[in-house]
């Protein structure tokens, strides 16, 4: 009896520190797509007139980490006021990447997006 308990314990502490291992993993990994952190004012935002998903791209001053070029598009989730305007001050995070194309087809040129795709912002006018 003696040693089926303590293979049990030892099977049970097994299993709890497995649990805990994925745990901590996919805790890890949860929001955390790659990209930064940001935050600054808006001084341009141009339309992505080629882009299929109505995107813009927005031009922010600030420190030099966040000073730059981001994509905004419809899979940017906006806390606060819903639409990102020109002296707006975002803070958020963004993903790695992102492409706007301007112009008409089939005559589309690239603006260049230094900063990467705005996963999410909270967004303020003062």
């Amino acid at each position: 009896m003696k040693k089926y308990l303590n293979k049990t314990l030892i099977v049970c502490i097994l299993f709890l520190v497995v649990i805990v291992f994925l745990a901590s993993k996919l805790y890890a990994n949860s929001g955390s797509l790659g990209g930064s952190y940001f935050g600054g004012k808006v001084i341009s935002k141009v339309p992505c007139t080629c882009n299929t998903d109505g995107g813009f791209q927005i031009t922010l001053s600030g420190s030099l980490s966040s000073a730059g070029t981001y994509l905004e598009n419809n899979q940017t989730k906006k806390y606060g006021r819903f639409m990102i305007s020109v002296s707006n001050n975002l803070l958020g995070k963004t993903i790695i990447g992102g492409v706007c194309m301007v112009g008409a087809q089939p005559y589309c040129t690239p603006l260049p997006i230094t900063k990467g795709t705005i996963n999410y912002t909270g967004i303020g006018g003062f």
